[in-house]
């Protein structure tokens, strides 16, 4: 994967890629749980995806949190969400087949609430914060990419 083939945050080596307004704005519309989403948590979400610059092939250990309040963020789509995303050291491509080298990683961040949040991103020659707002979106089942009007 190229990185100019899709919008994503962050000042890199690794980026933050999800839908929406996320790569404009910082804003991740997620969705609340369901029964059919997350296996029946009380831990909403929405995919996050990373990818890797060509130049980084160590591991990467990823974190994050709410910065306004109370809530968490986690990581995954099982029912209960992961606290980090550690990504072990590879050769370019990672998941998949990505020309120039690129790795890519797929996911969710996981949610209970609207607000600011951060994440931490580390690896063995960097470390980045990545800031982003996360709003309620529409129905699961119809999803707009976009915030619900309050």
């Amino acid at each position: 994967m190229y990185r100019n083939e899709a919008a994503a945050i962050g000042p890199g080596p690794i980026y933050a890629l999800s839908l929406g307004p996320f790569a404009r704005a910082a804003v991740m519309p997620f969705v609340l749980p369901s029964p059919a989403l997350f296996g029946g948590s009380a831990w909403g979400g929405q995919i996050l995806k990373w990818i890797g610059a060509p130049s980084y092939h160590g591991p990467v250990l990823i974190r994050g949190g709410k910065l306004t309040g109370r809530g968490g963020l986690g990581f995954g789509a099982g029912p209960v969400p992961l606290a980090e995303m550690d990504v072990p050291p590879g050769p370019p491509g990672g998941v998949g087949l990505n020309p120039g080298g690129w790795r890519l990683w797929p996911g969710y961040a996981r949610l209970r609430s609207p607000g600011c949040y951060g994440l931490q991103v580390d690896g063995t020659t960097f470390s980045e914060v990545i800031i982003f707002r996360a709003c309620l979106s529409s129905n699961p089942l119809r999803q707009t990419g976009r915030c619900r009007s309050p």
